[in-house]
Formats: structure tokens, sequence, C-alpha cells
């Protein structure tokens, strides 16, 4: 078969035929296969691309696996030479720049040579591009002209005069102290950095059910779409029928005492309590049903009075929408509302078409996380004295350099925050090399900062790659070295990395890749190979992510849930002075309850414009997905956002944003959890005096006893 088509070279053709192996018919169409290896030839590109834009092509059209005959073929050849028409007009100009595809291949096309002083020079090495174009250095951005601040490879004069630098930003739990002890600042720290202070061994277990293996998220169908999104409605059923329910119970309980005979009586009515479909019949009584909030508007219409919708499930209500007059619920509880949300609403609905509310219901938080006495006991035993001593836990989020360098200056602040005060925990949150970075997307990158990677043998993967390997990794093992190796390193990507090929939330670990033999060169690519193989202490985890650090519950998200739900929401405060309003007025600690609320780390649907989401993917039985939903309530639950830093307690969840460490080119926050354990000795004395076993399940009640700053970097 291969010796059939001699007019190209046998290698690329055993390619085309292993990446197409999909249509084992293939081999017996040599033409096809000929001008598959034709294409990958003539436009430079791999026969993974080339099936990549064969299969989005298949998808429109409802084609196999492979083409069938060489016309097939035509539709992509015409893609791929108006995409090289393109690149070659935006080459041909005087301020042609580079863009991330050519930066990724510049150092392995560079000559390797020596270490160099790290001086300003201006360097008379010409640039090759790696479409072939030569630029010279007096059109090249690339060239290094002049002082290091110039393009990113010193640090602002801006950020280094800060006078924040550790600025307390926001307390919560003040009274909490530092330590077990009466000291709160220096001498706990001198302590810890003397390896002088005993610290509690701490346990770091992920739940199960998270995005752990890659996925094809352009295999995603309408279909599947539709059908996650109604069982989404329908997973709240029986949550919201119980929500009505008890509500009902305690009106009727205030207005009359009811005998026995007419418990009964009504407990056979709520067991044929069901919701009704709004836009069913004429209903002269009001009615109460279940559904999800939707936009009856234009694309990237906002919600407002007239534009809101509830759509029941398909069982409920055959998925017809009905418009939502909220004009009574504003008037005396007010209410918030955005796309997506999961509600149960009472109401009039005379004609089928309006439904006018006279009561809204959200889903109640999920149920708070328990630890047995019998863990308990294993985490913190009664005759250690360490057991006492609190968790000192801190956490950063991305980006990690300012927009105008590539020096990660913020975060070599934050390590040294770290080798000072010797955390038990650190948690980093991405992006860690944030795509959207003005210089990586320009092309804009120092020719200095090139030279240094290259002296480092920083030049086996893209440019990302290899900045992550030159100016993260580093530092993620510097605070892998503190308190003698024990220090534990949680590591969140973001659908903004560039060292991570999956911008599709939920997102798999740093490094994930289809097949076993990519992700070994990927992660030999950053770095981490050998410390994912050999550190236990490392912990490359999924976006979302929900993991226990002993019998606290942490739960996680990169993505930007915070503030994309303050651009949806559609908010009224009550008309009327009632207690409700006072809930209100804290917008930040609303948007965490409709997290907490929906038990979604992204409740929200449509996505935000710039956000990709699978609901298909990772899914369970009932065909939710699983991967970003809450398993409980979680101790903790940390959404970083561009939105101002902050803590709230919302039921007894705290709930932190640490903010960015860089923000454009200003100097961040980040966040300390100290960690107080649960006196155990004392809950161990109220158990045998209430004889109860050491499997009955004790409350975290974390809101009282840990202590969060937010504080500058």
């Amino acid at each position: 078969m291969i010796a059939a088509v001699d007019d190209e070279d046998p290698k690329r053709v055993r390619e085309v035929l292993a990446a197409f192996s999909g249509d084992p018919k293939l081999k017996t169409r040599i033409d096809v296969v000929s001008r598959l290896a034709q294409l990958c030839r003539i436009y430079k590109i791999s026969a993974d691309e080339l099936l990549a834009k064969w299969e989005a092509h298949a998808m429109r059209i409802d084609a196999g696996a492979a083409p069938q005959s060489v016309d097939e073929l035509e539709p992509i050849n015409d893609a791929l030479k108006k995409a090289l028409a393109k690149t070659a007009t935006a080459g041909g100009g005087r301020s042609q720049r580079y863009d991330a595809k050519g930066l990724n291949s510049l150092l392995s096309q560079r000559s390797t040579s020596p270490t160099r002083a790290r001086t300003p020079k201006t360097p008379k090495t010409q640039l090759v591009r790696s479409d072939g174009y030569d630029s010279s250095m007096a059109s090249s951005p690339l060239v290094y002209r002049g002082g290091l601040g110039e393009l990113g490879s010193g640090t602002p004069q801006k950020y280094l005069e800060r006078n924040n630098r550790g600025k307390k930003e926001e307390v919560f739990n003040d009274s909490v102290p530092y330590t077990s002890g009466n000291d709160y600042s220096e001498t706990a720290l001198s302590q810890r950095k003397a390896q002088t202070l005993p610290h509690v061994e701490c346990s770091v277990t992920l739940l199960p059910d998270q995005q752990i293996k890659p996925f094809r998220y352009m295999y995603e169908r309408l279909r599947d779409i539709g059908d996650a999104l109604n069982d989404r409605i329908e997973k709240f059923y029986d949550v919201m029928k119980d929500v009505v329910l008890e509500e009902r119970r305690r009106k009727d309980a205030d207005a009359m005492e009811v005998d026995r005979e007419q418990n009964e009586t009504k407990d056979s009515d709520e067991n044929d309590f069901q919701f009704v479909a709004p836009s069913s019949a004429y209903h002269s009584t009001s009615i109460v049903t279940l559904g999800r909030v939707a936009c009856d508007a234009l694309e990237n219409a906002k919600l407002n009075d007239g534009s809101v919708v509830l759509e029941p499930s398909r069982e409920i209500g055959a998925g017809k929408r009905v418009a939502l007059n909220l004009a009574d619920v504003q008037a005396r509880d007010g209410f918030a509302v955005f796309p997506g949300q999961i509600i149960a609403v009472e109401g009039l609905s005379p004609n089928g078409t309006v439904l006018h509310a006279s009561r809204v219901w959200h889903p109640p938080i999920p149920p708070k996380a328990t630890t047995s006495m019998n863990e308990l006991l294993r985490y913190y035993p009664v005759d250690e004295e360490t057991s006492k001593n609190p968790l000192l836990i801190m956490c950063a989020s991305g980006p990690f350099t300012l927009e105008d360098t590539l020096t990660f200056e913020p975060l070599e602040d934050f390590v040294s925050v770290v080798e000072k005060e010797q955390p038990d925990v650190v948690i980093l949150l991405g992006p860690f090399v944030d795509s959207d970075h003005p210089m990586i997307l320009n092309g804009n990158i120092p020719n200095e900062l090139l030279d240094e990677m290259e002296a480092l043998s920083c030049n086996e993967g893209s440019f990302t790659d290899n900045l992550f390997r030159y100016a993260v990794l580093p530092r993620i093992q510097r605070i892998r070295a503190c308190r003698n190796g024990t220090t534990r390193c949680i590591l969140v990507p973001s659908t903004r990395d560039g060292i991570t090929q999956y911008f599709v939330f939920p997102q798999p670990p740093v490094g994930a890749s289809p097949d076993e033999t990519t992700m070994t060169e990927h992660l030999t690519a950053l770095g981490l190979l050998n410390l994912v193989r050999n550190d236990p202490h490392l912990y490359l985890c999924p976006n979302p992510v929900q993991f226990c650090i002993n019998e606290l519950v942490f739960a996680i998200s990169t993505t930007d849930i915070l503030f994309h739900l303050a651009g949806e929401e559609f908010a009224r405060k009550p008309t009327q002075k009632t207690p409700s309003a006072a809930g209100h007025n804290d917008r930040v600690a609303r948007l965490f309850r409709h997290v907490l609320e929906q038990s979604s780390f992204y409740p929200l649907f449509p996505p935000a414009k710039g956000s990709y989401l699978s609901l298909t993917h990772g899914k369970r039985e009932n065909g939710v997905a699983e991967a970003i939903d809450l398993k409980a309530a979680p101790d903790v639950l940390i959404l970083p956002s561009v939105l101002k830093y902050g803590v709230k307690e919302v039921d007894g969840v705290l709930c932190v944003n640490p903010g960015v460490t860089s923000l454009q080119r200003s100097a961040g926050t980040f966040a300390r959890f100290v960690v107080h354990p649960l006196d155990v000795a004392l809950l161990k004395k109220r158990h045998e005096h209430k004889g109860l076993s050491e499997e009955e399940w004790v409350a975290h009640n974390v809101s009282r006893r840990m202590r969060v700053e937010i504080e500058r970097i």
C-alpha cells in the first residue's frame, strides 16, 4: 500500500494512515491517501492537525471518519489555502510581529550558544520566523533595544516603589490567633523558619468524580447539551418539592393546630404534589412550577423586566417557555435571577403565556461535610502535643507576572513570603503562564529573555511551556523545599493557561494529554515529569477541584464565575421594608450563594462570552456533568476573581476571593488561612458522656476556628 503511493514520503503516508485509523478501509483508497499526504506536505501540517480539520468539516456535512473521495477534500484545501494567504499578507508589512505560533518554534531554530553575560546589548543575529520569513533587526519587535524594562526583562519602577507591600487588606476572624499560643506574628514566624515549631501532619485527599482524564471537547452534540440542561432541572425536582412542602407545613402550623387525622390527610396530599406546566391550560388558581431561568431576547442581551422567561423540563412542561412577571415578588421579597438558574415559582398563569409570580424558591445549600470521631482521632491524636497546633495554608492566584514584563516578580515576592513563614500547604491557582498576556499575544518577547532560556536548556517545548520551566518551576521547587520538604504544593490550572491544550471548563490537570506518550512529552517539556513521579507532596489537580486537607473540605475553581455572574445577574431590592431586604445589600455574598445553592461551579448558561463550558463530559448516570457539581457544601470555597478580594461567610461556608497576584502593572493580593484543630479531647469526653460511639459524625464548624487574611503582595 505504502509503496503504491510512490509520489509521497512513506513516513508521511504512515502518519496519515495512523491518524485516520478510524476508517480501516482508507488504505484501499490510494488516491485519497496520496491527497492527504500531499496536503500535509504542501501546508506543512501534521497528520493529526489535518485529521482535526477533517473532523470539524465532517461534523458539518455528516461525513465519516475519513474522506471517501478526493473531491471531499477540496473544502479542506480551500480553507488551508486561505489561511496561508492570510499569513503571507500579515507577514509582508513593516509592522510585522511574531505571533504565538512563531514563538513556539523560535527557540528550536536558534543555534545553541554558551551562556552569555546578561547585560543590556543589541544582538546582531538575525531572527528567523517559523514560516520562513526573515525579519531584519530594524523591523523585528523581538530585537532587544536598550534598558531591561523596555520590553519586559526588567521590573517596572512603580511596582518596586510600592508602599503597601505586606499590607493586611482584610482579616476575617481577627480574634482567632496565629498560633496556639498568644503570639501572633514575629515569634511564630521565627519558630516556623527555624523548624522549631512542631507542625500538624496533614493529609491531602482528592474527592471522587473529578475531571482527571482528558476528553475530546469538540465532540459535543446539541442534542446532548439539551439533554444535560433538561437533566439538571430534573435533578432539583425532589429537592425543590421538599422546600415548597416544608414552607406550606410551616404556614399550616402557624394557622391552626392539626390533629392526627388531618396530618395523615395532609401527608397524602403532599405525596400527590407535582409541579405543574405553566403553559399547559388555563389555570384559575395559583400553581407551582419548576424550571430554568432564561433570557427571551437577542444574542448577548441582558435580563430585564420584559425578557425573563422560565423553561420547565420536558417532563414538567415539554420544555415550553413562559414569560415570568416578577413585579409582585419584587415588592415583597426582591429577587436575583440569572440565566441558567434553577428555581421554583408559584403564581397565576391565566392564559399560559405569562406566569405572574407571587413566590420564588431557591434550592437549599447542600448539606455540610462532617467527619467521624475515629477519623478526627487519626488526624489529631489526643496524646500528641502537635495536635494543638494550627495548620497554615497559603493561596495565590495568577496571573503571576505584570502585563509589561515576563519576570514573574509578583510570584517571586509571594515565594519569598512562603519561605519566611514555612506553611503546611501552598495552593497555586492558574493561569501560571497567561495566554492573554499582552507580550505573548503580540510576540513582544525580549531577545535577552530568549537567550537566558536557551542557555538553561528551556527549549524542548512551546514557548509557554519553556517559560513555565524557566520562571515558574524553580519557584515551585523552592516552595516544595520548605519545612524540610514536607510543605504540600497544590497546582490548579486555568482555562487561560498557555501550558495546557484544554481551555474548556471543566479542565483536566496540568500536563494532561489524550495518550500516555504525549502526556510524558508534555510533562518533560514543563520539567514536571520527575516531580510528578517522585514527589508525593506535589498535587496536579483539575479545574474545578474538591479536596480535603485533613477533615477540611476545599472547593476551588479558577474560572471567574463571580465576575461572569455579576455581569448577567438581574436583581431588584424589595420595595417594601421586610426582613429579606437586608440580604440584597451584600452583592458579593449573594454571588457566592448562587454557586452554593445551584450546587455548581458554573451555574450560568449560556456561559459568558469568551468562556467555554462542556456539559456532557464526565457525566453521571442521570446525564449531569458531575465534574462541575459541588459534592457537598465545602468548608472553604475559593473563587479567585478580578472583582475586589474579600471573605464572606455564607451559611457556615467560608467563601474567599483571594484576588489575583498581579493587577496589570501593580501588585495584587494572596490569602492566608490559619486553621486551629478541633478540641478532639473535649469532643471525645462529650461523646463518652452521651454514650455515643466513635463512629458518630462531627460538624467541622470551620468559621469559628479559622483566621483568613488577605495580604498585599
